[in-house]
């Protein structure tokens, strides 16, 4: 079985990423890409969560939240505005932004990767008003031995050039 194209949903989310690799090589081809998403990293990656950041930063991922989201919903009389959803989520659509590289790099730690993403810019769902989730990451990789390329999609997640704006923000420490 040498497959083109594999689709492995939101595996990453319960596997260690150790694991998921040795099986992904094992059904990988010489030309294999493989799609993935993850839903749940937002709870294992410092700074995503508003709790996270400095309560003096906190009205600055709110007030940016609300300005690149519009929620909707479906009622009988047609589709509605509604109220902004609660602030941590409200501020993880830009917190997500800033960290999602974070995982990226502890997923591709010492493996040989292209990664890839609609437009090579996030991998993050654009806000979208119907969506269940604003910080679902999606992507796509290849092993470099594969040669595989993904051109102007290719994702550099080890880059942090495009997040010049966020550096002055400071983490607290969980306690």
């Amino acid at each position: 079985m040498k497959p083109y194209l594999v689709d492995w949903s939101n595996v990453i989310d319960y596997i260690q990423p150790t694991e998921f690799h040795n099986m992904v090589k094992v059904i990988s081809g010489p030309d294999t890409v493989h799609v993935a998403h993850a839903c749940n990293w937002t709870s294992r990656v410092m700074g995503t969560h508003v709790y996270d950041i400095n309560p003096m930063m906190r009205l600055f991922f709110y007030s940016g939240g609300l300005l690149s989201s519009d929620t909707f919903t479906i009622t009988s009389e047609g589709i509605i505005s509604q109220a902004p959803s609660h602030f941590r989520n409200t501020c993880s659509i830009l917190l997500a932004r800033k960290y999602v590289k974070h995982l990226f790099r502890y997923f591709y730690k010492n493996e040989d990767v292209n990664c890839g993403c609609a437009n090579g810019v996030t991998p993050l769902t654009m806000p979208y008003p119907f969506l269940r989730s604003n910080v679902t990451a999606h992507f796509l990789f290849a092993y470099k031995s594969t040669g595989a390329d993904f051109g102007s999609d290719t994702y550099d997640y080890m880059n942090d050039d495009e997040y010049f704006f966020f550096r002055s923000v400071t983490i607290d420490k969980r306690i």
